[in-house]
């Protein structure tokens, strides 16, 4: 069987490999959903939730908050990655009803390589609510041009994935004040008792 531990993108070329020679194989952090719409027999996800279900606690966070404080537009900013993609999908699905304008709803290359643009545009706009999903180096990029041009929307979520890397608030300092994110595990919350 094969075991891989990469993300979605690595899973969604080798998944079709896998298939070709009849090898099982797990994706624990293949987490786009459509990865496992494709008919394929012998994939298997095996992580805590897919792409489209990461923003739940964000949904319920959003949802919790008094009416007159829940965002009332929102500006969309995604790399082109099939696992990204999803999560902006999957946050959108979640509060269609929630009566959340999008004001733009861009999706960027990989290799960006200057986010001022892509934060200038959503400046224009002027949404309530900021909602980046990227990978290491864009979401850094995309926050610190977010603190040096002021972008300053009441709830900032931005990574779904870099944010969530140990030294992402020692990279960004104090760009990273004010922003949420999705983690599936942070060393520091220590077990109930």
């Amino acid at each position: 069987f094969i075991f891989e531990d990469g993300g979605s993108l690595l899973v969604q070329r080798e998944s079709t490999i896998a298939e070709q020679h009849h090898r099982l194989m797990l994706a624990p952090a293949g987490f786009a959903r459509a990865l496992y719409k494709r008919g394929y027999k012998y994939l298997f996800f095996t992580g805590n939730s897919q792409s489209e279900d990461s923003t739940i606690g964000l949904v319920h966070l959003i949802a919790s908050l008094p009416k007159n404080e829940q965002p009332k537009s929102v500006a969309y900013a995604t790399v082109e990655n099939i696992a990204c993609t999803a999560v902006t999908r999957g946050f959108q699905d979640h509060t269609k009803d929630m009566g959340m304008k999008s004001v733009l709803d861009v999706t960027y290359p990989p290799n960006v390589n200057d986010a001022t643009p892509i934060i200038e545009n959503i400046k224009q706009k002027s949404p309530d609510m900021v909602f980046q999903t990227g990978l290491g180096n864009d979401t850094v990029l995309f926050v610190r041009a977010a603190k040096q041009q002021g972008l300053n929307p009441s709830i900032m979520a931005v990574g779904y994935v870099a944010a969530a890397l140990p030294n992402f608030v020692a990279t960004v300092g104090d760009a990273a004040n004010l922003t949420v994110y999705g983690t599936g595990w942070e060393p520091e919350v220590k077990k109930a008792t």
